[in-house]
Formats: C-alpha cells, sequence, structure tokens
C-alpha cells in the first residue's frame, strides 16, 4: 500500500528525534505500523529515503561472492529436482543439501575469510542470495513460461471444451420428482481419508461439460452423469450445435476448430470420427498446458461460482431439470453480462457471424449416426461407380481415379441423399516440404427411370459419351507409343497389324543369354540299372506239394508215402521251383531217399 509522503516524513520526524534523546525506537515503529497498516519491515523500508545515512561502513564485498558458476548449477538442480508433485513444494532444506553435496564431494561452497585466512562454508542465506543473483533459484526458475497470444478470426471459428467433476454436489438418481435430489458433498463426510463415502455416491455424481467460443466468449453448459466419455462429450457437442428453439438463444452452428486436453474421450475414435465427417479441426493440447485452454477454464470457474452456488437456494430433482436451469442461467449470462475484452453481452458479440461463417449443424439423428459409423471402403467398378446403401454413384468426378481403385466414403453430414468421398491434395510448406491435406468431394447418387436406367446416359443410336481419360489410360497410351515408336494411336495400331518388332528390333532378346559364361559340371558317380546288369530277380511261385510229389514219382519209382509226409512237414507252403529243379537233376537222390532220410538233406545237398 502507497502511504502519504507527509505522514512518512513525520514518522520519520518522530524517530529522528528519539534518535537524538536515546530514546527506544520500537514504540515509534509500532504507532506507525497502526496507523499505516504496514508491517514492521515494510514501514521501516518505506522510511528509509526520509532518514539520513546512518553512517556504517558499507562491506568491500557486497554485491561479490566466491561461488562458482558450475557449484551453483549443481545446487539449483538437486534442490529444483528435489519438489514433489505439481505445486513444487519443498522437501529438503537448504542446510541439509548443502551438507549432503558437500559429504559426496559435489561442492564446496566455501570462501577465505580475508581477516583470519580461514577457510569457512557459506551460509545457507548467503547460498540462496547466490542462487537469486545467479537467476538459478527454483522460485525463479519454476516460475511458469511466458503465454502466447492467440487470435481467433470470428465467432464458430475455435470451439474449447473442458469437462469437469462437479465437486459441490452429487444428483440421487432415485428421489421422486417432488424432492430434492441434489445433495451436498460436506467436507467434514467426503474428503480424501474417507473414501468409502465418495465411492458410495459415485454413479450419482454429475459431470460438467462447458463449451466456450473463443471469440465471443459464450459459455455453453451440460450436465451428463457416467463421467468423462466419449459418447458424454459427443451428445454434449452435438446438442451445442443445434440451432435452439428457444429465441434467446442464438448461438449454434457447426465451429471450424475445437480445442480439448488429450484426455481418452477426447481423444476417442469415436469423436475423432465425427469431428473428421463434420470438416472440424480436433486440436489437442500438450499435457500440462491448461493456459492454452485458459478461456474454457474461466468458465469452469464461473458456472461454478454463479450457476451451482445457487442451486442451494432450490430444489433439483433430476438431471433434466439440472440442465433445464443451468441453461435458464447460461441464457441470462450470456445476454446480460459483458466481456471485459470486448466490452458486449456474449450473445451480442457472437451475432457479429456472417452467413458464410455460420454452418448450421446437420439433425440430431445424422450427427448421432456419424459419432458411431465410420468410412467405409468401396471399390471403383469398370463404369467408374461405387454402390453405398442400395443406392448407385457416379465417382468420374473424383480426380485421379481409376477402374479398381478402392475409395473411403460415408454419408454427407449436410445432404444425406449424397456421399461424400475422402481425397488428397498435395501441399507444401515455407520450407517446399510436401504433405497431404485431406478434403471431401461430394457425389450425388444416379438418377434412374422407371426401368432402372441412368437418364444421364448416351441414348442408343442418338448420342455418344466418354469418360475422361484416367491415369492409367494416359499411361498406357504413353508407354505404347514408346515400345513401338508411334506419335499416336493410329500408328500404335498400324505397327500392331504389321507384327513390328518392338523398340524398332534394336533389342536382342537372346543376348543375355548369348553373353552368359560358360560353366562346366563335374559328372557325378551312380550305378547301373537293374535291367542292365541283369540284377534283378524274378521272383517264381512255389511248387505245390502234390505237384512236387507227382514229379519226384515221376523221376524216382522208388518215392512212397512217408517221403510224401517228410516234404509236407518242412514244406508246407511248396517247395520252391529252382530246388525242385536240383531234386529232379541229382543223379544220387535214389541212394538218399530212404525212410530214415530227411527230405532237409536234399535240401542241405
Amino acid at each position: 500500500m502507497a502511504i502519504l509522503p507527509e505522514v512518512l516524513m513525520n514518522i520519520a520526524l518522530d524517530v529522528k528525534r528519539a534518535k537524538a534523546r536515546g530514546d527506544k525506537l520500537e514504540p515509534i515503529y509500532q504507532r506507525g505500523c497502526e496507523l499505516t497498516k504496514l508491517s514492521r519491515a515494510t514501514l521501516i523500508r518505506q522510511l528509509k529515503p526520509y532518514l539520513p545515512p546512518s553512517g556504517r561502513k558499507v562491506r568491500s564485498d557486497k554485491g561479490t561472492n566466491q561461488l562458482e558458476l558450475a557449484e551453483l548449477k549443481t545446487i539449483s538442480a538437486a534442490w529444483l529436482e528435489n519438489r514433489r508433485n505439481q505445486y513444487k513444494k519443498r522437501m529438503l532444506p537448504l542446510d541439509e543439501l548443502l551438507a549432503m553435496l558437500r559429504a559426496n564431494g559435489e561442492i564446496k561452497a566455501e570462501f577465505v575469510d580475508k581477516a583470519t585466512g580461514e577457510i569457512r562454508p557459506y551460509s545457507e542465506s548467503a547460498v540462496s542470495r547466490a542462487l537469486i543473483n545467479a537467476r538459478l533459484h527454483p522460485d525463479q526458475l519454476l516460475k511458469p513460461k511466458p503465454a502466447i497470444r492467440m487470435r481467433s478470426l470470428h465467432p464458430n471459428h475455435c470451439w474449447q471444451i473442458d469437462p469437469s467433476l462437479c465437486v459441490l454436489y452429487y444428483l440421487k438418481r432415485d428421489h421422486k420428482q417432488t424432492e430434492n435430489g441434489l445433495q451436498v458433498m460436506e467436507a467434514k463426510r467426503f474428503y480424501k481419508n474417507k473414501p468409502a463415502n465418495v465411492a458410495s455416491v459415485e454413479s450419482d455424481r454429475v459431470w460438467r461439460y462447458v463449451i466456450t467460443d473463443h471469440t465471443s466468449g459464450v459459455i455453453y453448459v451440460e450436465y451428463v452423469y457416467g463421467g468423462e466419455t466419449s459418447e458424454n462429450l459427443c451428445n454434449t457437442f452435438i446438442n451445442a450445435m443445434q440451432r435452439k428453439p428457444h429465441g434467446d438463444e442464438p448461438f449454434c452452428g457447426v465451429p471450424k476448430m475445437v480445442m480439448l486436453d488429450p484426455g481418452s474421450a477426447n481423444t476417442s475414435k469415436m469423436f475423432d470420427n465425427l469431428c473428421y465427417q463434420l470438416g472440424v479441426k480436433l486440436q489437442i493440447n500438450e499435457p500440462g498446458n491448461p493456459r492454452a485452454k485458459g478461456q474454457v477454464e474461466k468458465g469452469n470457474d464461473i458456472v461454478e461460482r454463479q450457476f451451482e452456488s445457487r442451486l442451494r437456494f432450490k430444489s433439483v430433482a433430476n438431471l433434466d431439470e439440472l440442465n433445464e436451469r443451468a441453461h435458464e442461467w447460461m441464457r441470462a449470462f450470456n445476454a446480460t453480462k459483458k466481456h471485459s475484452r470486448h466490452g458486449m453481452p456474449r450473445y451480442k458479440a457472437w451475432l457479429h457471424i456472417t452467413k458464410e461463417q455460420l454452418v448450421l449443424a446437420p439433425s440430431l439423428d445424422i450427427c448421432r449416426e456419424l459419432m458411431v459409423s465410420k468410412l467405409v471402403e468401396r471399390q471403383v467398378d469398370g463404369q467408374l461407380q461405387v454402390k453405398f446403401e442400395g443406392l448407385t454413384y457416379d465417382v468420374s468426378g473424383v480426380p485421379n481415379l481409376n477402374v479398381g481403385d478402392k475409395l473411403r466414403l460415408g454419408k454427407n453430414p449436410y445432404r444425406p441423399d449424397c456421399i461424400q468421398v475422402e481425397c488428397f491434395e498435395q501441399v507444401f510448406d515455407e520450407n517446399n516440404e510436401m504433405s497431404l491435406k485431406p478434403y471431401w468431394f461430394v457425389v450425388e447418387p444416379i438418377e434412374t427411370d422407371k426401368f432402372g436406367l441412368d437418364v444421364n446416359a448416351a441414348v442408343i443410336g442418338e448420342s455418344y459419351k466418354s469418360h475422361a481419360k484416367t491415369t492409367l489410360e494416359t499411361n498406357r497410351e504413353t508407354v505404347e507409343r514408346l515400345a513401338y515408336g508411334a506419335t499416336d494411336d493410329d500408328g500404335v495400331k498400324a505397327a500392331k497389324k504389321a507384327n513390328k518388332p518392338l523398340f524398332d528390333g534394336r533389342i536382342d532378346p537372346f543376348k543375355t543369354i548369348d553373353e552368359r559364361p560358360d560353366v562346366m559340371f563335374i559328372p557325378k558317380r551312380g550305378q547301373e540299372h537293374e535291367l542292365t546288369t541283369n540284377a534283378r530277380r524274378v521272383e517264381q511261385k512255389p511248387v505245390g506239394l502234390v505237384e512236387c510229389a507227382k514229379q519226384l514219382k515221376a523221376r524216382f519209382p522208388q518215392w512212397n508215402g512217408k517221403h510224401y509226409k517228410q516234404l509236407a512237414t518242412h514244406f508246407a507252403d511248396g517247395v520252391p521251383a529252382e530246388l525242385l529243379e536240383t531234386w529232379l537233376q541229382d543223379e544220387k537222390l535214389p541212394e538218399i531217399l530212404n525212410p530214415e532220410t530227411k527230405i532237409l538233406k536234399l535240401s542241405a545237398a
């Protein structure tokens, strides 16, 4: 607080007289503090210009220190990072931090006393002053970065959206309409040390969604159950865009861009898909930078202080009634309260929007359909057409399109009978770096007659129409003319009909074969085939016992039944033909064919 010079001068005169008489100065300072409402230190500081110098000699080393910059940086780094949470609460006192760093040999922080020659450590206050002088004190380093001023071009250019948990109340859903469902969350029942009480009403707590228009400052508020979800975000955004039935609420339309924090619901595919199909740019701010959307943060504060504070005086039975009351307050606030920046009520400032800048939102049904649907992929047929939801669309006007290409498309939110095709164009920045910018190409359905024929198609025998040449057709003509050395399509046809060699025959197709290097292979060893060496055995069927006995009986008359019995005992499946042939040619066989001789000996012989 600034004090009149006359008052300070009178106090200074009292101080001078007291010093001259040798009286105590403290009673004078106390009376001065009571009169000026200043603290003792502030009063003494403001009295200095009115008092003569004390005459004390100034220290010769005032303003200088022997602390090296490297040591100051080490102290600053250790002290800065020894803070807790976002509020940067100091954990370790500076004197203990200095002792720890000295013990570990990181710093010395000492000076030589010139009077005694003694080496003494710097005190805590001296180190703190040195950090401040070097602009390395953590309190200085933790100051926020300079904010950048942002400007929007017109109303609905940029909206800011921010959800916030209503910390003052919870709304019970089971109450009857005659009862007040809105309950106050008293601090003595609901705080961090009583999580069970908070959990018991978690499902009944309401969330507040606030949307602000950056140019005009219009505030839109809506309360929801279920927390910060992508569905709540989309529904609130859709409701804010719709034209309101109330004549005193003009705020509506589709913004060019929206700005949000990087929450899970804000970055969800549902909200991203809704914004993309509506042509709204989605701006997700960096984490830990609430000033980027400070307007909507202030909007939440305004709603909490100026609307929710009124709920203590009024019964609210359910969520619909809460939103109805909120919208009544919202319309009155936007229509009457002047904004400090432009000096107009918010609705009046928003009404400066032009016809070209106001894009009316599609219906609720279409917006909600866009919220849950995604773009589909369709393949272009031979007539440059695609089918979507039972209708056929001529996509021949889409740039750089060819037969067989696949297109991503969806329903056009502003013309429900049409589709919009996703296209990309090349753009170059100031560094001449190329990027692809998406845009929509709107396509109308093909109109047909009662026979299902395209009313715009060429009539047989009367007219002729053709598509513009696609990129593939143009490229095919180019390479064919190059292959046959022709300059037009007629030259290509003539060359094909004459069976003219490609590239005028200057390409030898067998040159790579003729010029290949000679490679000799060493023959691999093998073995002769069975037919060549007669090594294959021909297995013959054994001779039956009866047939064998007949041949032996004819050859040797002394053959009898005992011989047959021995033969059957040892050759039950028949006698091999080679063995029988040996028996028949053996001249000594009669000598050994006696009853005591075993047929096995014949085999051994």
